[in-house]
């Protein structure tokens, strides 16, 4: 049988409320620390920072998104191809839940990123799973959708 993004996402979830892990005994501090992440990785990625980038995706990291699946050395290729077209943008992020389960934790967030100074603008419904390794937290997927 051939999982995808989202049904890897649904049976890692399955296995660790199964195994007694629980949302009300999630520390804040960890919260605080995947949605300080999440941000700076928004972040650097407008600002078409690499290496950034490159600290907060874990080495198996992958995206998924209406533009097929995107492995880590791929995804940071991209972002150095494209340093020259970096510009500033304005993001809003909005209806973000991250549920921690002892070290490893699923974030949803609606994500509405335009040009600053006006512009084109998109919106993005994104769920993303982050694993504490060695006392950090790491991203090692992004699921993404366009929202119109």
């Amino acid at each position: 049988m051939k999982l995808t993004g989202l049904g890897v996402v649904l049976v890692l979830v399955a296995i660790l409320v199964a195994s007694g892990s629980s949302i009300a005994g999630s520390s804040g501090d960890d919260q605080k620390a995947i949605a300080d992440l999440n941000l700076k990785a928004l972040k650097a990625f407008d600002q078409k920072d690499d290496v950034t980038l490159a600290k907060i995706e874990a080495a198996d990291f992958d995206i998924l998104s209406d533009r097929g699946l995107l492995a880590k050395k791929d995804h940071i290729a991209g972002v150095q191809a494209d340093k020259a077209n970096a510009f500033a943008i304005d993001r809003t992020i909005a209806d973000q839940k991250i549920r921690v389960y002892g070290n490893t934790a699923v974030v949803t967030e609606l994500d509405h990123a335009g040009a600053s100074g006006g512009g084109s603008s998109s919106s993005y419904q994104s769920t993303s799973v982050w694993v504490k390794n060695g006392g950090a937290w790491q991203i090692v997927h992004l699921h993404y959708t366009k929202v119109e």
